[in-house]
């Protein structure tokens, strides 16, 4: 501040006046001689007011002046003088500069001072009259220059109202003003250099000093980090005042490993050339650093993988400095990263590409790519991501004939076999269940196990006796996926069996036979068999002795046999003797195919004659001339 007030206290009293005899001291309270403020070459009202110690206990004289002045402005000067027990009071005041010349000029503010000019060039005020008042204010205003420091000598009189110089006390003081002078000062408490981490507020103490003379404002400002920030951008201190301030650095000004440098500005507001600086360091040391991210999901799911599966992540630099970073791959599968090395800039990335081959995907199941990112800076700085690629199962099977799955043949008695290979064409592991349906047949497996990709052979059969008859034999396999049901295959054997003609005949009973009386005709009864695998048409005809049969043809199933009858009428066996009929069965099927098979018919001898007439045996005739005859049947 300009106005600074000391205030000084002192035992004593102002002369108020100097006289040789206490009969002239009256004369004095009124108008005391100048020169005796104690001042440089000036006495003092002691050589007159004797009796008493010059600044005498008991006493006090306190004078209120500037501490400093500003050239041309006026202020407030007070003086005021006490001791108990007495009851008239006077002073003197000078202000001269340190060559002991004026400096500055009094001014009255009211009626109980005065103000005097001497030779000396020096200027005085002092009281009007003697009297009850002790205490004096007044102007005083700075010279309009700077002077340098200025001294306010006084002198005062605490005097006891007798008339005379015994009795009184004298007190003498002086205050001294100087020119004000602006200064400031800046000074760390503590540290001004810090290691810090990245984005980690960091902070500064800092001492601001007044080092003027008066009170002032100090402005704070801060350069080279912008974002930088003080506890208190300005501070009002007194003369040599010290307080601290805070300096903050925040984190997000911290971003890059390097120095970062803040200076502080303390300007004074009184003489704006006045200032100080101080200057602070922060290091943030290289921290390296990297992070892996998918840019889509890391988890994905497919029943086709044969194109292979890609994923899209992010490479991040997460350290405080430019880096490269190196990539590579491990896990279940054979992967391929689009770049194994990317240079980065600090905090920023890039995507690459993680492709996984389709060949590696062969099978249902889960598939873990890991993608680990190392730092080049900072080989102990890694970061990993993994993949998961699952590969849904899917079920496919096959099945087909190990050699033909067709034939013939006329003699399947020992039966047929096929071989037939079933195959998993899926991509998991598959219990495939076997059925045979159609002609009945028997599987060697009824279930296979297999691995994705594997086959087996099992073993159609086909019974003997189940190939009895010609013809068309058709069994279907059916492979069904236990994993999915609704995959099956199917493979059709087609055996076929050659049509095989054979017939058969033969009597049923006795095909010979002998009597002496056939006038009934005979009869003979044939059983024809078809002995052939196949129907068959078996055309029957006779030969020999007329005869007929019951049926010139019989259709016959296979192993089917029939009943035919063979007749010989009797008009047909009026004589004696042998009597033979061939029967002839001939296949339709295969006129190769013919079987015989004869009956003999032997008409015993039966001797017995008769004789009769041939019309009438008897006649009557007049004229037997010429004989008469008969005719005679024997």
């Amino acid at each position: 501040m300009n106005n600074l007030n000391k205030t000084f206290f002192i035992c004593g009293m102002l002369v108020l006046l100097c006289v040789a005899s206490s009969s002239s001291a009256l004369a004095f309270s009124f108008n005391p001689p100048n020169e005796k403020t104690g001042a440089p070459n000036e006495n003092n009202c002691s050589q007159c007011h004797t009796g008493n110690t010059l600044n005498a206990a008991g006493g006090s004289l306190m004078l209120t002046t500037p501490d400093v002045y500003t050239p041309g402005m006026q202020y407030d000067i007070v003086v005021e003088l006490s001791r108990t027990g007495q009851s008239k009071w006077g002073f003197q005041m000078t202000a001269l500069n340190s060559n002991g010349a004026r400096a500055g000029a009094f001014a009255i503010s009211n009626g109980n001072t005065q103000k005097l000019e001497e030779a000396n060039s020096r200027q005085y005020i002092e009281h009007k009259s003697a009297s009850g008042t002790n205490r004096w204010t007044f102007k005083w205003t700075a010279p309009t220059a700077d002077v340098g420091q200025i001294t306010f000598y006084a002198a005062g009189n605490a005097a006891n109202n007798a008339n005379g110089a015994l009795g009184d006390y004298i007190y003498t003081q002086k205050a001294t003003s100087d020119s004000i002078a602006y200064g400031v000062a800046l000074a760390g408490v503590g540290t001004l250099s810090k290691t810090a981490n990245t984005g980690v507020e960091t902070r500064y103490t800092l001492k601001v000093t007044n080092t003027g003379n008066t009170r002032d404002t100090i402005d704070l400002t801060t350069s080279g980090i912008s974002s930088a920030r003080l506890s208190q951008t300005s501070v009002a201190l007194d003369a040599n005042a010290s307080t601290n301030v805070t300096l903050t650095i925040p984190g997000s000004a911290l971003t890059s490993a390097g120095e970062y440098t803040a200076t502080v500005t303390a300007s004074s507001q009184g003489d704006s050339s006045k200032t100080a600086e101080i200057t602070t360091t922060t290091t943030i040391p290289n921290v390296y650093g990297v992070t892996l991210a998918g840019v889509d999901s890391l988890t994905k799911e497919t029943a086709d993988s044969s194109t292979g599966v890609t994923y899209s992540i992010r490479v991040t630099n997460s350290g405080n400095t430019n880096d490269t970073v190196h990539l590579t791959t491990s896990g279940d599968a054979t992967a391929t990263i689009s770049l194994s090395s990317i240079s980065l800039n600090q905090g920023a990335s890039r995507i690459v590409t993680l492709r996984i081959s389709g060949t590696s995907l062969t099978g249902a199941g889960d598939y873990n790519v890991k993608v680990t990112a190392t730092s080049q800076g900072d080989s102990t700085k890694t970061a990993e991501i993994t993949t998961t690629t699952t590969v849904l199962p899917v079920y496919d099977i096959a099945i087909e004939g190990v050699g033909e799955v067709t034939s013939e043949t006329d003699d399947a008695s020992d039966g047929v076999s096929y071989t037939l290979k079933i195959a998993n064409n899926g991509n998991t592991d598959d219990t495939i269940d076997l059925a045979a349906s159609g002609t009945a047949a028997t599987l060697s497996q009824t279930s296979v196990f297999l691995a994705s990709g594997a086959a087996a052979e099992v073993t159609l059969t086909i019974a003997g006796d189940v190939l009895a008859l010609a013809g068309p034999y058709e069994v279907k396999v059916t492979a069904t996926s236990q994993g999915d049901s609704t995959k099956t295959v199917e493979i059709t054997t087609a055996t076929t069996l050659l049509p095989v003609y054979d017939i058969a005949i033969e009597g049923v009973g006795e095909v010979t036979s002998e009597t002496d009386d056939a006038s009934d005709g005979v009869s003979y009864t044939l059983k024809i068999a078809n002995n052939g695998n196949t129907d068959d048409t078996i055309d029957l005809a006779a030969s020999g002795t007329a005869a007929t049969l019951s049926q010139t043809s019989v259709t016959l199933a296979s192993g089917a046999t029939a009943e035919v009858t063979l007749t010989i009428a009797g008009d047909m066996l009026a004589l004696a003797g042998d009597y033979e009929v061939k029967a002839t069965a001939t296949s339709q099927g295969d006129s190769t195919k013919t079987v015989k098979i004869t009956t003999t018919t032997t008409i015993l001898p039966v001797y017995d004659i008769a004789l009769e007439g041939v019309g009438e045996v008897t006649s009557e005739t007049d004229d037997a001339s010429d004989g008469v005859s008969y005719t005679l049947k024997i």
